[in-house]
């Protein structure tokens, strides 16, 4: 299971270099083990990343069988953190293709974001629903997604400077408790 995860990171390492052919061999690499092992939460973050590969490509068909085998597994384990990004990109498979329920899902994304106080994930799908908005001259809705993009920015800024200071407190704290 150990390798699969080793490939696993490669693989997302590759997808975010936008190198995808790459990527998708690394990812049945590591979908093989992990069907060995049954990791249901390795799996469905594989298939996840799959299916974004395959909407990359415009293969939506196939993006949507990835997505949908990804639900299955990560349903099956309950752990929303997981299925967060999953809920995102069947939100945004389903907008690309003019799909009546994508609305439902961005919001189900949206409801595990809050529920977990993940300000990062609120803040990307804050701001993608605030482009789309934009896209479609819907100007109030795509500012106030904006604005709720800029909150959730801030919180994460924030505590991220929060957690920064504490560690040079505590740096300063060893240096002096040193020279003592």
């Amino acid at each position: 299971s150990l390798s699969a995860s080793i490939l696993f990171n490669i693989g997302q390492v590759l997808l975010e270099k936008n190198n995808y052919h790459k990527a998708l061999k690394i990812f049945f690499e590591s979908y093989d083990i992990a069907i060995e092992f049954n990791n249901f939460i390795l799996l469905g973050e594989i298939e996840n990343n799959i299916g974004f590969i395959h909407f990359k490509n415009k293969e939506f068909d196939k993006a949507m069988e990835y997505y949908n085998k990804s639900l299955e597994h990560l349903e099956t384990i309950s752990n929303k953190f997981y299925i967060i990004d999953l809920y995102f990109n069947i939100g945004f498979l389903k907008l690309s293709t003019s799909s009546g329920d994508a609305i439902e899902y961005l919001n189900k994304a949206i409801h595990c974001a809050e529920e977990l106080n993940s300000k990062h994930k609120l803040s990307k799908i804050h701001l993608q629903l605030s482009k789309y908005y934009e896209s479609l001259g819907d100007f109030k809705t795509a500012l106030e997604y904006y604005r709720q993009y800029h909150l959730s920015e801030e919180e994460v800024s924030s505590s991220t400077m929060k957690s920064k200071l504490e560690i040079i407190r505590i740096q300063c704290n060893h240096a002096i408790e040193a020279e003592e």
